[in-house]
């Protein structure tokens, strides 16, 4: 049996996430992410690992006192390359018809996406970057103005609006 790493929550109801209130996560990983993507994740806690291939075409939106990175090894070596990334308490994604739960004992969202996605947390209004464990959200007009690509790996990008009032 493998140990649960440290920075893996359990729920009141049984269930294993990553733990909202952590802030840098190191991993030791079984594989290396595959060379071919750019963002990736970490076995059954969805904690994404990113390439620095395309962190570095954001890195400078992160806010360090919000969104931090970690780590990734191998073997207990560094894998060249890659970093975990993570924002401490995230703010949730919500959608219309969706559903939302959130860990009493460290603040993660568990979040079911149907219809309409967006944002209702007022904490985001202006932040280039958010991460939770639905995705990496870069502001709109960032990202028209740095033409940023989608990573390699991931889902083509929607776009998420902000409402008043959560569901």
């Amino acid at each position: 049996m493998v140990p649960r790493p440290e920075w893996v929550c359990s729920g009141p109801d049984g269930g294993l996430h990553e733990d909202a209130s952590f802030r840098q996560i190191d991993v030791e990983v079984a594989c290396p992410p595959n060379d071919r993507d750019e963002v990736s994740w970490v076995g059954d806690y969805a904690l994404t690992l990113v390439a620095h291939s395309w962190l570095s075409e954001i890195q400078d939106l992160i806010d360090p006192g919000r969104i931090h990175l970690g780590l990734v090894r191998r073997n207990g070596e560094i894998v060249e390359g890659w970093s975990t990334i993570h924002e401490y308490r995230p703010p949730p994604l919500l959608a219309t018809e969706g559903s939302t739960k959130t860990c009493p004992t460290c603040g993660y969202a568990y979040t079911v996406l149907h219809g309409r996605e967006f944002f209702s947390d007022e904490a985001v209004l202006g932040r280039p970057l958010i991460l939770n464990s639905n995705g990496i959200f870069v502001r709109e007009d960032l990202a028209r103005a740095r033409n940023l690509r989608t990573p390699r790996g991931a889902f083509e990008p929607g776009l998420i609006e902000f409402e008043t009032g959560g569901q």
